[in-house]
């Protein structure tokens, strides 16, 4: 990391570091499909496979019974029109009378997370450094403590994955 780091910059870090993610794009397409998302397009017996395929993972039985949908979806209609009204209806509904104070709570908790989460990934590199950016008998390279400090930005963000 500080090789990469030092020769070649911060730039070719953050490509290198986003290689995981790509592998991940690679499996995307063996991901199986939603069964509810199945059943909504009409495609019963694609759900059971799926749910099938599941239950042979989990080395488990399927419950005996039918697959039915219980409230019908708009999976497809009326193209973009269809879906930007189907958008606009579900954001009203968040600020209903019923909803908007659920809403408003689950959003201060979402941010005060992420701020708090990413504050501490920040702090905790500046922390254990051992030195201050006021300092000025900081020299300009780069120590193996610094160093350290890049593998602990990496593991905690893949603790946060």
């Amino acid at each position: 990391m500080q090789k990469i780091m030092l020769t070649l910059g911060w730039r070719w870090l953050l490509g290198l570091s986003s290689i995981p993610l790509l592998v991940l794009l690679i499996f995307y397409p063996f991901i199986p499909e939603s069964p509810r998302y199945l059943i909504a397009k009409g495609k019963q017996n694609e759900a059971f496979e799926v749910l099938q395929r599941i239950s042979q993972i989990n080395r488990s039985r399927l419950p005996l019974g039918k697959l039915r949908q219980e409230k019908s979806i708009a999976v497809e209609r009326n193209g973009r029109k269809h879906l930007t009204y189907e958008a606009v209806h579900l954001i009203k509904s968040l600020f209903s009378t019923s909803m908007i104070r659920s809403t408003l709570l689950i959003w201060l908790v979402f941010f005060a997370n992420a701020f708090t989460y990413y504050g501490l990934v920040l702090l905790t590199s500046q922390l254990t450094s051992g030195t201050t950016l006021c300092d000025p008998a900081i020299s300009t390279t780069q120590t193996a403590h610094e160093s350290d400090r890049f593998w602990g930005a990496l593991v905690t963000s893949f603790a946060g994955m």
